[in-house]
């Protein structure tokens, strides 16, 4: 367990993982409830999460299990995209649209190191070169010219927590295939981990 303020004795007790990065105001103002007690600190993390540290963890812990909101945060795959297209000038894909697809067809862990990371562009915001599966955005047109929103995709990275960047995996999918791709990915990687 990390330590956060050791003088204050608060540990790590979970990370809160929105859907697309958004915070509904119902999520935003249970999240203040908790973090209005000094024996709760909230963080926004470098790997677009919010972590709680509590100075009891299990308490914490059963404070979130009882708010189905917050509850359906802490418990979801381990899926983070950046804005995409919905809000970013630089973006090339709408990566929410595949996040949701993820979500919605394939059982991707809550934790461990299938972590996949959406990033729009090349800029890599959702830190896609690090992840256990990274998805980074690209255009391709097809036979008749017209626009393909896609991504190449890398795998293996240590997240951060390593110094392994990801592994090319294929240069280029295209969005709609996405989720296919990721389920065999998952099944293909799982006997690599303990």
């Amino acid at each position: 367990m990390s330590v956060i303020c050791p003088e204050l004795n608060l540990t790590h007790a979970l990370d809160l993982n929105p859907v697309c990065g958004m915070i509904t105001p119902e999520h935003a103002e249970a999240i203040a409830d908790l973090a209005r007690s000094k024996d709760v600190v909230v963080r926004p993390q470098n790997h677009h999460r919010l972590s709680l540290f509590a100075r009891d963890a299990a308490a914490a812990r059963a404070a979130i299990e009882k708010n189905p909101s917050l509850k359906q945060l802490a418990h979801g795959p381990d899926i983070v995209s950046c804005p995409g297209t919905t809000y970013c000038s630089s973006a090339l894909v709408n990566t929410h649209a595949v996040e949701k697809a993820l979500r919605e067809q394939v059982q991707v862990p809550a934790a461990g190191h299938h972590a996949i990371r959406i990033s729009g562009c090349p800029n890599g915001c959702a830190q896609s070169a690090v992840a256990g599966i990274g998805l980074t955005g690209k255009i391709r047109k097809d036979s008749g010219g017209s626009r393909v929103q896609g991504f190449s995709v890398v795998t293996s990275g240590g997240m951060g927590k390593t110094p392994v960047l990801a592994c090319r995996e294929i240069d280029f999918i295209s969005a709609e295939h996405v989720p296919e791709l990721v389920k065999r990915l998952i099944a293909q990687y799982a006997g690599d981990y303990p």
